[in-house]
């Protein structure tokens, strides 16, 4: 195994990459044509040291990028290649890693089961890893994929006990290890969750305390977290009676929250469009309520044009018209 060189170089190339992953896992405004052209320099600097884990860290970043803009294929393409590069140079740690993130894709894709599979398939390896900051945070990151993924599942049993492994060991010298940043982002993820398990049980009043809590931890509107907190909002004030909120206001502040990214073109917002209101779309219409199913489908059908990805767009536009009139 090629061991990481001791190298202030080497050192100060680690610091560069990690606040670029920052950035982009914070969802700022990059040029991202620069920003990919940035980690690849960060690359090639790597191999010229000759420190392996540091160009795998450089392409699990490029991949991340590539995975918040919704460009799925390029995402995988890059952690498959990860993957390879981790094996042949015996890093299982950026393995684990690797492989985590391509059951994110499948997530991306809709396809849950399957990066349920991969999940669950690195729960051992994780759990027999160093005691160390990384392999803590990754673990419970698994936690917060699986809780999420069984939410959109309907398995809510499931989805409460992942959310609860890492809230019942939040005091626990393990979770201690994990970057605060990276728990405050774990923390917001099993409070939508938790939020959506409410929901489904009709304990709308414990619903809309974590969703409150999710929404003001965000500190950008376009974050999936924060688009996703406001539409737990609508549903709220759609299905319950003593919401007190009119859904009508409720959907104009959704809407109003991400009119200036629809008019940017901003990429953060592609899972939005892609994934969630189309799961709206499906619940409203499960539940007859065929005129809040109309109008996600139509957000979401605005959003994809808005975004040029004509693939998802026409995908929404069928579906729409398989809408049963009101």
């Amino acid at each position: 195994m090629n061991k990481p060189v001791s190298d202030f170089r080497s050192t100060i190339l680690r610091q560069r990459i990690d606040a670029l992953r920052m950035r982009v896992l914070a969802g700022e405004k990059l040029d991202s044509s620069a920003t990919l052209q940035q980690i690849q320099e960060l690359r090639t600097q790597a191999q010229a040291l000759n420190d392996t884990d540091l160009e795998l860290f450089a392409i699990n970043v490029s991949g991340v990028l590539h995975f918040n803009l919704g460009n799925l294929d390029e995402a995988q393409h890059i952690y498959e290649e990860g993957s390879g590069l981790a094996l042949r140079w015996e890093n299982i740690p950026r393995w684990l890693n690797f492989q985590l993130n391509l059951g994110t894709v499948h997530s991306g894709r809709g396809d849950i089961k399957a990066a349920c599979a991969v999940w669950e398939s690195l729960l051992p390896a994780f759990r027999s890893q160093p005691r160390q900051e990384a392999t803590y945070g990754r673990l419970y990151l698994i936690y917060a994929n699986l809780a999420g993924a069984c939410v959109q599942l309907k398995d809510y049993d499931a989805a409460e006990r992942y959310a609860n492994r890492l809230l019942e060991e939040w005091d626990s010298p393990e979770v201690a290890l994990i970057h605060s940043e990276q728990r405050t982002e774990y923390l917001a993820r099993l409070r939508e969750v938790l939020a959506s398990v409410y929901f489904a049980r009709r304990q709308y009043n414990l619903a809309r305390d974590q969703t409150q809590l999710l929404l003001a931890s965000q500190s950008n509107p376009l974050l999936p977290l924060a688009t996703a907190a406001r539409l737990i909002f609508v549903r709220l004030a759609v299905f319950d009676p003593a919401d007190g909120q009119d859904p009508q206001t409720r959907w104009r502040e959704f809407c109003d929250s991400i009119a200036a990214g629809i008019d940017a073109h901003d990429r953060l917002l592609w899972s939005l469009g892609k994934i969630d209101l189309l799961v709206e779309t499906a619940y409203y219409r499960e539940q007859g309520e065929l005129d809040w199913a109309r109008r996600c489908n139509e957000k979401a059908v605005e959003l994809l044009a808005a975004l040029e990805d004509d693939e998802y767009r026409q995908k929404a536009e069928a579906l729409l018209t398989e809408l049963p009139s009101a």
